[in-house]
């Protein structure tokens, strides 16, 4: 950290929200700023902020997705992202701490309870101006898991059973048992109005979160935010407006931190960060860098369906026998990832490392494949720089072994 996360004058690091990096941030800058003490703040201590002045512009790599905006069928990357900075749920992940933080509830939960009272957030109110009912939080959580919307992490909801208002401001959830997650859990059902229709807003979002969405120019891979003078919550917008950029030249992006156009939220090259720590404003202080470790992990997932290349178990364990996961991180990641030892990460509640750790092995993938009598296989990946080097180290891997 770079200052106060209330001080707006002055740049703090993201380690996540705008992108979720697995490499270096360079000059980075957060669009939203967390409370010192959320749990010890009045409702009037929240609104005793500064007021966001400025502009802010921020660098990406991904593309912005062609998926929209509605928090229960978006899935792209950037899209996501930005959905964290306009929704929210009754309680919020921090993505600069990795923390959870109340959201539109007033306090988080206890992991023991099967039975839940929430009190809304005093002042909570949509981007539209109405304010936020129990009614819109038990219609949000039918929505998030009706089937047809499609909400991609439906499955982390199976531990919810149903919610009914008990008071003006107090809707209760009932669960059909207690989990260590739940304040994680929660955080994923952004809340809506009582009665939209998910689909209207894809080009519409419609949040209580600190930001609302301008413009979104698909052209020019472009997205413009301003800051909702009305939000209440612990993540005040620490600027008037923010306009995010999408920039896959690496060259464009090294004059953009150079010249300190732009904030820069995506992962450098292990080169071109070595490059900037050498520069001049590096040296003197103009340009701060960071090497800080993110939360996004790279899973092989595999298709499991009878006549699939991945049907056997041979063949799935020829897999990861093949990658030689220690070599990647040293070519494509200059040693700055950790490997996965479990889908969840540590210290988060409910951890346990895998007992299962692969290492490389290519000979015995090579017998695994012959076993599985696969020679071909077709290998899908996202397409941001670092999942794309990881695909081109791993597709060497395989040919190596026969593949």
């Amino acid at each position: 950290m770079t200052g106060p996360a209330r001080t707006t004058s002055r740049r703090a690091f993201l380690t996540a929200g705008a992108s979720l990096s697995a490499l270096a941030l360079a000059t980075t800058a957060a669009g939203c700023q967390s409370s010192p003490d959320a749990d010890h703040l009045s409702v009037a201590e929240q609104f005793n902020l500064p007021v966001p002045t400025g502009h802010l512009d921020v660098i990406l790599s991904a593309p912005l997705g062609s998926d929209g905006l509605s928090p229960f069928t978006t899935r792209s990357l950037q899209n996501t992202a930005a959905l964290w900075h306009v929704y929210e749920g009754l309680s919020i992940m921090d993505p600069t701490t990795g923390t959870t933080q109340p959201g539109l509830s007033q306090k988080l939960f206890n992991p023991a309870d099967a039975v839940i009272d929430v009190s809304l957030r005093d002042g909570a109110i949509f981007h539209d101006g109405m304010p936020v009912t129990p009614a819109d939080v038990i219609y949000s959580f039918e929505a998030a898991l009706d089937e047809k919307n499609k909400f991609p992490n439906r499955e982390l909801l199976d531990f919810f059973d149903h919610a009914v208002q008990v008071a003006d401001n107090i809707v209760q959830l009932r669960l059909k048992y207690s989990t260590p997650e739940i304040n994680e859990r929660l955080s994923l059902v952004k809340i809506i109005p009582e009665g939209t229709d998910p689909a209207s807003l894809l080009d519409h979002p419609n949040g209580t979160g600190p930001w609302r969405i301008k413009e979104r120019d698909a052209a020019s891979q472009t997205l413009a935010f301003e800051a909702f003078d009305q939000y209440s919550g612990v993540f005040p917008a620490l600027y008037e407006t923010m306009t995010w950029h999408v920039e896959h030249s690496e060259s464009a992006i090294a004059d953009a931190v150079m010249d300190g156009s732009m904030q820069v939220a995506l992962p450098v090259p292990p080169a071109k960060y070595r490059e900037l720590a050498k520069s001049s404003r590096a040296k003197n202080s103009t340009l701060h860098l960071g090497s800080q470790k993110s939360k996004a992990a790279v899973y092989a997932m595999f298709n499991h369906d009878e006549g699939r290349a991945f049907s056997t178990l041979e063949a799935r364990r020829g897999f990861m026998k093949a990658f030689d996961y220690q070599g990647c991180a040293k070519q494509v990641f200059a040693t700055y990832v950790d490997p996965v030892k479990s889908p969840m990460y540590p210290g988060t509640p409910g951890f346990n490392a895998s007992r299962s750790v692969y290492t490389y092995a290519p000979e015995e993938a090579r017998d695994l494949f012959a076993r599985a009598e696969i020679s071909t296989i077709r290998l899908l990946a996202s397409n941001e720089p670092w999942t794309r080097a990881v695909a081109e180290f791993l597709k060497g891997n395989l040919k190596e072994v026969g593949l």
